[in-house]
């Protein structure tokens, strides 16, 4: 492998459903007839058929309360149900519910009480749901309200720095509180509609012989498909919603309430190979901190830009939270799929749907040299944002039908839309046979699939060792896992053999003194504007992978997915132990050295260095302590106690280390912190 270290460059400061195949609909409607007349023909079914989870209730909850003491909680329960409130150190009895049982699904509120509670503190509490026999529980944190800023610079271009352009990202923490990463809870029960319906993945036998003797995924055969409309035909209230066919895939929708007894009839039918239940998915990052992109330094990706800028390739991101028209990745927005909801467009129309998605397409292919934002690894690829989540339910969520669906579409029968999948997504378990098939479906139609590792909360910089997450985990993914700035191990990234490589993906727990994660495009769905922002987590390393993979691919339009991934391994810079191993995979993923590999020529001369910022402006605020800020002026102060809080802003013009000189500026401002409330403080700069 390759065995030189990139300069790391320089670290940052802080941080509707679709319709059904009409073809699918005719043929099982024509085949139906064939086994009527056939009588008995078909074959039997599995003995043992695999089925669904036991249980159909649910409990929705935000799993995190910054900043608001009250959240709406949905209970989905097919008879009565009680809910409780669980938590060590006493901190339940601060959690009131305006219902706490009942029959059928409800929709109860619960209250928190701030009164005398640590605002450096996070308090951790979960919702026990008990309903027939089933226990259900959803997780959820509580802490103070964050404060976003912005310095305002002053002097020529001062209005772009106003308030629609703050960046609601870059994160400082109060004094003694070390930063911490919480990961999305993980619920696996079923997420319902409004309408009270379950989508249940049914996999079908294959039609071509060998593929069904080996039990893997094809087009379905004559008799599975009429056997599955026969069925769903007699499951009242019932409907078929299409399917993935090259994956031998068919979704059908249930009552909620009917969920375990139709899993178990269509189990039971002829030709079906199982049924599952969709399984919950969330973006994987989660906490957003200042930043400037020495991830693509550190990668060496703008280095193959007098040779590649990724044209003529196509990545599609599988996530969520989209504002596709962002100023600095229209250009390259090539398409769009909602997969969840089914909608003409990507865009997020709730701010509870987060901007995750915009944030990981910047990072693979944001537009370059157009004068505003930031450059993505791969600037001349084309974005094809697939929206997993489902806007109607409680939380954005995503799962494992969203997700197939996503790839189904990207596939396209065979002509696939895209050649690169990003999937910043995961959960801790197996996502089951469908996604499995699934992904072998895209894989076979030649599409390199990128994936995030996943993370897991560590504290004041202590690693975790947590198995790589799925569908990262799936041998069809390349899972990707992050490196901080000084190309160590971020601490919140999964390890494990299924790791392929690592990519920058930050760590705000990263000894420099400074908080250090990833910039790229964001949206203020407060004001409704375009920003630019900070996140870290392996969510940020998967796409830069995926702007590469593209750089590669626009660079030898001939290579194969092997090839690519031969030509990575060739390059990847060893930071483990020798060889592949399961904290850094093949290594850290070298763009220039790759090329090399894959093209037999010399890597591309380096870019001139980036010019030195004009001016250097830092801010003071008690129990935050003294910070020097990115060029931007933009701040977020995390955990901030109630009451109010003094800003204060200085700058350095001349570079000689000393602030406020006659000259230069100094302002301070003053927010009062309150629950429930958009805390927001800008400090404008005047001349001494």
């Amino acid at each position: 492998m390759h065995s030189h270290t990139p300069s790391p460059g320089r670290p940052v400061d802080h941080a509707r459903r679709r319709s059904p195949f009409p073809h699918v609909r005719l043929a099982v409607a024509a085949l139906l007839l064939a086994a009527l007349a056939a009588c008995g023909s078909s074959e039997p079914p599995d003995p043992d058929p695999p089925g669904p989870s036991d249980g159909t209730s649910l409990v929705v909850a935000p799993n995190d309360m910054n900043g608001v003491t009250a959240a709406t909680v949905q209970v989905v329960a097919p008879g009565a149900w009680r809910l409780q409130v669980v938590s060590d150190g006493g901190f339940a009895g601060r959690v009131r519910l305006s219902r706490a049982s009942g029959t059928g699904s409800a929709v109860t509120t619960l209250t928190v009480d701030p009164e005398g509670l640590d605002p450096r503190q996070r308090y951790a509490f979960q919702l026990r749901l008990e309903a027939g026999g089933d226990v259900r529980t959803a997780a959820v944190e509580f802490s103070f309200p964050d404060v976003r800023g912005q310095v305002l610079l002053g002097g020529p271009g001062a209005a772009a720095l106003g308030p629609a352009a703050l960046a609601p990202e870059g994160e400082l923490h109060p004094l003694a509180a070390a930063p911490a990463l919480y990961p999305a809870s993980v619920d696996l029960a079923p997420l319902t509609s409004a309408a009270g319906t379950v989508t249940l993945l049914v996999g079908l036998e294959a039609a071509d012989r060998g593929l069904a003797a080996a039990r893997l995924p094809g087009e379905p055969s004559a008799t599975a498909l009429s056997s599955l409309a026969a069925t769903v035909d007699g499951l009242a209230g019932a409907a078929l919603q299409g399917g993935f066919e090259a994956a031998g895939l068919a979704f059908v929708e249930v009552p909620a309430a009917e969920v375990a007894a139709a899993a178990a009839r269509l189990s039971a039918a002829a030709g079906v190979r199982y049924v599952e239940l969709p399984v919950p998915l969330y973006p994987y990052s989660f906490d957003e901190f200042r930043g400037l992109q020495w991830n693509l330094d550190v990668v060496g990706a703008e280095r193959l830009w007098p040779v590649t800028r990724g044209e003529g390739v196509t990545i599609a991101v599988l996530d969520n939270g989209f504002y596709p028209d962002h100023e600095d990745l229209a250009a390259n927005v090539v398409g769009q799929y909602d997969a969840g909801d089914g909608k003409s467009s990507v865009r997020a129309t709730r701010a509870a749907c987060g901007t995750h998605g915009t944030h990981v397409a910047g990072i693979a292919a944001a537009v370059a040299d157009n004068g505003i934002g930031v450059a993505g690894a791969a600037p001349g690829a084309g974005l094809l944002l697939v929206d997993l989540d489902y806007e109607t339910r409680p939380g954005c969520p995503m799962d494992s039908a969203s997700l197939i669906r996503g790839l189904d579409y990207v596939v396209n029968g065979g002509a696939p839309r895209a050649q690169v999948v990003n999937m910043s997504i995961g959960t801790p378990s197996d996502l089951g046979r469908a996604t499995r098939d699934a992904l072998v479906a895209a894989q076979r139609a030649g599409l390199v699939l990128v994936g995030a590792a996943g993370n897991t909360q560590c504290s004041g910089g202590r690693d975790t060792f947590v198995p790589v997450s799925y569908p990262a985990a799936y041998p069809e993914v390349w899972a990707i896992g992050a490196t901080d700035p000084g190309n160590g191990r971020a601490c919140y990234s999964h390890v494990g053999g299924e790791l392929r490589f690592v990519a920058p993906g930050g760590d705000s727990s990263y000894d420099s003194g400074r908080f250090d994660a990833v910039y790229s495009t964001d949206h203020d769905p407060v004001a409704g504007q375009d920003t630019y922002g900070w996140m870290e987590g392996t969510s940020m390393a998967a796409p830069l992978v995926s702007g590469v993979v593209a750089l590669l691919w626009s660079a030898v339009p001939s290579a194969t997915p092997e090839e690519l991934l031969q030509a990575l391994i060739a390059g990847a810079v060893d930071l483990g132990d020798p060889g592949r191993d399961n904290l850094f995979g093949y290594g850290l993923v070298d763009a220039p050295a790759a090329f090399e590999a894959l093209t037999g020529g010399s890597e591309p001369p380096p870019p001139p260095p980036p010019p030195p910022p004009s001016r250097v402006v830092r801010i003071t605020v008690p129990g935050y302590g003294t910070h020097v800020l990115d060029p931007d002026g933009a701040f977020t102060l995390i955990d901030a106690p109630l009451g109010p809080l003094t800003v204060v802003a200085e700058s350095d013009d001349d570079g000689d280390g000393v602030f406020a000189e006659p000259g230069e500026g100094r302002g301070s401002a003053t927010v009062d912190v309150e629950f429930d409330a958009d805390n927001r403080v800008y400090v404008e700069l005047q001349v001494q």
